[in-house]
């Protein structure tokens, strides 16, 4: 487990981002860049978290907030489509996404499956492998490094609420002292560090208490009382509508938002560490730059420069930010290091107003191809800037303030494919098996980058940018969608399972698919013994990405037939394809379009099946999909509004 690449997703392409390059959003990130403390919130599911709680420890304390949900929700239910299983846990990933960009927070997973409703944590840690997935949970606190923990739920009361809820607590409880412990997971102090937060605490509310009524009356002498109900002025918004607007990210869910009006106080309880005498959860905490070694000078440059701050020309405060990254990088390796770097680099960005887009000439491309990528750029800088360096290649690019300029290079792609590195495997009922474990806790396959070195005012920064696509839709505007490597052939089932509950014969259909410029070869169809299947090889050209052929076979099963799995095997002239994949795409306005590559197989079940002659009526549910399967066994089903 590498801390860099623990980290990596996040220092490339970091959400915590100046969107809108304002003053008052480059005031607020320099206040941010002199606060140098950390919170992570621990629990279950993508919904878990308390969107007010980080808002204001990310907005209003500019800590360093993250939030680690052991799950990416794939076992509930979906409002706003038919994605369910491993496609709702992509979107639900995404939403946990975009919910962060919001709030300013961090977002981790682990490789834990939401397998459905758990009664008790035993039977749920049994599913999720608990010495495994504690150690994920150890690894993140020893990459992440926390100052403080907050977990959700409360890990002493098993059997009162959902299994997974209350496992999430006892991990992050458990995980709290074993993360210092140098003969805990010493495989991971290869390359991370022990590592004791200072204080762990248990976000309570009147919901563990019973009711509202209850909880007036409790004693809470032993909680803090935080007041998160800050109206920010410089933004013209409040902590809880910034909730609000996090917590609406959540739409597969049905989780809209309105922002509370006036004061909110959340309550958390100390569970593990010091007790602060004050209401203050870091009381006692070193949260400036005196924490590091040679720090504390940055803190005087970093206050200078919040003092000197000019509103209507952010681009005084250059000069002292390029000095601000100099010290910083001179600083030994460490968390705080990598942090503060990426800050101050979106801060020059946000001051100079530079932009730097790399616009694919599509929304996708094949493995080991080349691509165009359009290097488009300008800024509001009074000085000239200058582009030395594109991907590692020497150019020669002066930027002069307002010029946008263009510049066109050929990419070659790689050959590992853009789709969500937790489905590339088949898991277990509990975990997904992730060959690389450098990857787990992750919370997306990154994206493509280039590094681009750009000189201003003499010293040279490297800021490293995504490639993406970007279209004009009539009614959207301007739509930008991450750059994807898809595999040069798809092959899509038509249906992922197909029943047989007679001897009778059924057509199957596959969607063959170029996402290269052109396909020819050979769909040979794969499945188990005792089923009879005509044209079991078939060829398939296709001249244009993009164009789809339909491959149908007929199949049925004879009295020896096996339930099992069909897969597609692809010959090409000089080689059979090591894998075959198919590709689905997940389309909705408030996530990006994304494109998910897993194996292509599909079931087949043989059923013996005597059907009552009766009617069925069928009352349909969010994202359901068994009135087709009824239908598919003979039933006569009658959908009921």
């Amino acid at each position: 487990m590498s801390s860099f690449l623990q980290r990596l997703f996040f220092l490339i392409f970091p959400l915590v981002s100046l969107n809108a390059q304002d003053a008052a959003s480059i005031y607020k990130g320099l206040e941010k860049l002199n606060f140098l403390g950390s919170v992570l919130y621990v629990a279950a599911h993508p919904d878990d978290e308390n969107t007010a709680l980080i808002t204001h420890f990310s907005n209003h304390r500019h800590a360093h907030t993250a939030y680690l949900s052991l799950t990416r929700g794939d076992g509930g239910q979906n409002l706003i489509g038919t994605e369910l299983r491993e496609l709702l846990g992509v979107i639900r990933t995404q939403e946990l996404m975009q919910a962060r960009a919001i709030d300013g927070g961090e977002q981790y997973f682990t490789s834990a499956v939401d397998f459905g409703y758990s009664k008790h944590p035993d039977e749920t840690l049994s599913i999720w492998n608990k010495k495994e997935l504690l150690g994920e949970v150890v690894g993140r606190i020893r990459a992440f490094q926390p100052d403080i923990i907050i977990h959700r739920f409360d890990h002493r009361s098993p059997g009162r609420t959902h299994g997974h809820h209350t496992s999430s607590a006892m991990l992050s409880h458990e995980a709290f002292r074993l993360a210092s412990d140098p003969n805990s997971y010493p495989a991971q102090l290869q390359t991370l560090k022990p590592w004791q937060s200072r204080r762990q605490f248990f976000n309570t509310s009147w919901w563990f208490y019973g009711s509202r009524e209850r909880f007036e009356k409790a004693d809470k002498s032993n909680l803090l009382s935080l007041s998160i109900g800050n109206y920010d002025f410089l933004h013209g918004r409040s902590n809880s509508q910034i909730a609000a607007l996090s917590r609406s990210s959540h739409k597969s869910q049905g989780f809209g938002s309105s922002p509370r009006l006036g004061e909110r106080i959340e309550y958390i309880e100390l569970i593990q560490g010091d007790q602060p005498t004050a209401n203050d959860p870091f009381e006692g905490i070193n949260t400036s730059w005196s924490r590091i070694a040679g720090g504390k000078k940055i803190g005087d440059m970093v206050k200078a420069a919040l003092d000197n701050f000019n509103f209507k020309v952010p681009g005084e405060s250059v000069a002292a930010l390029l000095q601000i990254h100099r010290a910083i990088d001179a600083l030994p390796a460490s968390v705080w290091k990598d942090r503060k770097l990426v800050e101050t680099k979106n801060l020059i960005k946000a001051c100079t107003g530079l932009t730097l887009q790399l616009n694919a000439e599509r929304a996708y491309g094949a493995v080991n191809e080349t691509v165009e990528i359009r290097l488009e750029s300008v800024h509001q800088y009074p000085k000239t800037i200058h582009i030395k360096n594109i991907n590692n290649s020497p150019v020669s690019l002066p930027l002069h303030q307002n010029k946008a300029i263009q510049q066109t290079i050929t990419y070659p792609l790689p050959s590992s494919l853009s789709t969500p590195y937790w489905l590339t495997q088949k898991g277990t009922l509990g975990r997904f098996t992730i060959a690389d474990k450098k990857k787990v806790g992750a919370p997306i396959t990154p994206p493509l980058t280039l590094p681009l070195s750009v000189t201003i005012d003499g010293i040279e920064i490297v800021f490293t940018e995504p490639i993406n696509y970007r279209i004009n839709d009539p009614v959207r505007g301007e739509v930008v969608t991450p750059f994807y490597v898809l595999p040069s052939v798809a092959v899509n089932f038509e249906k992922g399972v197909h029943l047989f509950p007679d001897a009778k014969e059924r057509e199957i259909q596959l969607e063959v698919t170029a996402n290269a410029p052109t396909f020819s070869g050979l769909v040979e169809l794969c499945f188990p013994k005792g089923w009879e299947v005509d044209k079991v090889t078939q060829k398939v050209t296709l001249n244009e990405r993009g164009s789809s052929a339909y491959v149908k076979y007929k199949i049925k099963p004879t009295p020896s037939a096996k339930s099992g799995l069909m897969v597609p095997l692809i010959h090409l002239e000089d080689r059979i394809m090591d894998k075959v994949y198919e590709v689905q795409s997940i389309d909705y306005t408030h996530i990006p379009k994304q494109y998910v590559a897993q194996p292509s197989q599909a079931k087949l079940v043989s059923l013996d099946l005597t059907l009552p002659k009766k009617k069925v009526g069928y009352i349909m549910g969010a994202g359901d999909l068994v009135l087709a399967n009824l239908n598919a066994v003979g039933l006569e089903v009658e959908e009921i509004e």
